[in-house]
């Protein structure tokens, strides 16, 4: 939790610093560079397993049942990138997403455009998709387990409202996938060395974001 947290304080004061840089540089690009903060929630569904091995003394056989339950987590990101034109933006995305006891940090090459804008410079319904892999560096391992990152797949459409200032507001929704894997050592069992465990995470994305 505490590397969490840390991520996450880093993530924001880093884009709060290439704003206040970015401020005082009063040169004028034709094509000027975009940052990106956004924070939100990912919302979905778990599938939960129990198992149940008895002693070889017992009556008892094994048994093994499934059931979901529902799960709301903490999202952020931040997004740098250009502008190609006046409408599309391409970047790198940066993010940290909690999912129960495992955090991700996905790295990926994302676009942002303008598909709906009646004027240049007004507010805009705005189509996002991030690609990229899902990275374990600050997911704190627990026991014999050891959690490998995976694939990212994040498209979503949003809402931009511009400022007087030049920057913006956004509110996007979206779908997030997220596929990872975990194996726990049993080296100590009788019968067994290892367990691996695929997660494919589908979520919901909801997100309130400021552009700058």
């Amino acid at each position: 939790m505490k590397r969490f947290l840390l991520a996450s304080l880093v993530l924001f004061f880093c884009g709060m610093t290439s704003h206040a840089q970015d401020s005082t540089k009063k040169v004028t690009r034709k094509h000027p560079y975009v940052n990106i903060i956004e924070l939100g929630v990912l919302a979905g569904q778990n599938v939960t397993n129990s198992y149940y091995y008895p002693s070889l003394s017992s009556f008892y056989y094994p048994s093994y049942n499934t059931g979901t339950a529902n799960r709301i987590s903490f999202s952020g990101q931040l997004f740098n990138g250009f502008y190609l034109n006046p409408k599309t933006a391409l970047g790198v995305t940066v993010g940290i997403d909690a999912y129960n006891s495992t955090i991700m940090m996905p790295i990926s090459a994302g676009i942002k455009r303008a598909l709906f804008q009646k004027k240049s410079g007004g507010t805009a319904v705005m189509g996002n998709f991030d690609i990229g892999y899902g990275t374990t560096w600050i997911n704190n391992d627990i026991n014999q387990n050891k959690t490998t990152g995976g694939i990212m797949v994040a498209p979503s459409v949003g809402y931009r409202i511009p400022l007087k200032s030049g920057s913006a507001l956004l509110f996007n929704m979206g779908y997030h996938y997220q596929r990872f894997k975990i194996t726990t050592d049993t080296s100590t069992d009788t019968y067994i060395n290892k367990i691996e465990e695929t997660r494919n995470y589908n979520r919901l994305s909801f997100r309130l974001g400021f552009e700058f």
